[in-house]
């Protein structure tokens, strides 16, 4: 078995071994990917103190721009200008907001799915049961889940 499909914050590709949550729609960079360990967990944080500053500045531009619009000098390209810069950063930042890794069929203890959703529990980098939900499934996400369950289920422990 060897498909993907888009969900509603990425692409979740599977393959015999693994589930992969990814950013972009191309298989062959799963093979970079690792389990999910302490490393992505700080990485992780990382990105959340990276997202905060990124819409705190947008806050602060929009603020900027409201009070220069109320005091008649406003200049549109000002508003051009902070626009671009605004548009650069999120694309420096775009990457880094959606956390790619994979997880084992082995490390996988319950898979729970209805139409619209599935929630993945498996063990994690610490032997922690950890859930990850998958939302926004279409029909083909769903067809694929329970194609997996059934996989899963005839595995022996």
């Amino acid at each position: 078995m060897r498909d993907w499909w888009k969900h509603s914050s990425g692409y979740l590709k599977i393959d015999d071994g693994f589930i992969y949550f990814t950013s972009i729609g191309n298989f062959t960079d799963t093979q970079k990917l690792g389990e999910l360990n302490e490393e992505k967990t700080k990485k992780s944080s990382t990105k959340k103190y990276k997202l905060i500053s990124y819409f705190v500045l947008t806050s602060l531009i929009v603020g900027w721009i409201i009070w220069q619009s109320l005091s008649q000098k406003f200049d549109p390209l000002i508003l051009l200008t902070l626009l671009f810069f605004g548009y650069m950063a999120y694309q420096y930042m775009s990457p880094d907001l959606y956390q790619e890794y994979k997880i084992a069929y082995s490390s996988i203890t319950k898979l729970e799915v209805n139409p619209s959703m599935a929630k993945i529990t498996f063990l994690d980098f610490n032997e922690q049961e950890s859930i990850q939900e998958v939302t926004g499934l279409d029909q083909k996400g769903f067809d694929l889940f329970i194609d997996l369950t059934a996989l899963l289920d005839s595995q022996p422990d």
